[in-house]
């Protein structure tokens, strides 16, 4: 490969050069510092409840609520992990397109929307049984959480993880954050 990238080199008539621009360094900073602090406020949406219940209730009730929180926010967030690479993708390809953006946009949210709402309503309904297959028996006193969760998340995910993935798309990680934060306070 060095021979074949030296051959190249050599025989084109574009040559490369060393180029710095501490104007594009600088611009490339602003935006990762707005990319970290928005995952960061994701991070703290997620762990908020544990935050507060950690301060409140002894680790006794802080093991229910993480495990019923997380057992099934995992398997609902199985779905925006699957698809967030392919939509981010796709609405990075038109980002300056405003009304391409949005309609790809919608359609993706109406898809997933048909998808988890309906497991959230049905994780909510017969949360027993999701305990009886997912914990065990010994688990029904985070029945509650996992009711709650079966009916929230679904929520939580259509209207702010997947606004992160808009946002960061059309290259605005600041409108982001402004929504997560918001999250966060809430």
């Amino acid at each position: 490969e060095f021979i074949n990238a030296l051959l190249l080199t050599l025989k084109s008539t574009w040559k490369p050069r060393l180029v710095y621009s501490f104007k594009i360094l600088k611009a490339m900073l602003f935006d990762c510092l707005g990319l970290m602090a928005d995952s960061f406020m994701v991070w703290m949406t997620a762990y908020a409840g544990t935050l507060i219940i950690s301060n409140r209730l002894s680790s006794y009730y802080l093991g229910i609520y993480r495990t019923g929180y997380t057992t099934i926010t995992s398997y609902l967030s199985l779905i925006f992990v699957i698809t967030q690479p392919v939509v981010f993708s796709a609405l990075s390809r038109c980002q300056d397109d405003d009304k391409k953006i949005n309609e790809i946009y919608i359609q993706y949210l109406k898809y997933v929307a048909y998808l988890i709402i309906p497991l959230g309503v049905g994780v909510c309904v017969y949360n027993r049984f999701v305990i009886d297959i997912l914990l065990g028996k010994d688990w029904y006193e985070a029945s509650t959480i996992i009711a709650v969760t079966g009916l929230t998340y679904p929520i939580v995910m259509l209207t702010g993880q997947f606004n992160s993935v808009y946002f960061r798309a059309k290259g605005k990680p600041f409108v982001s954050l402004t929504v997560q934060t918001l999250y966060v306070i809430c």
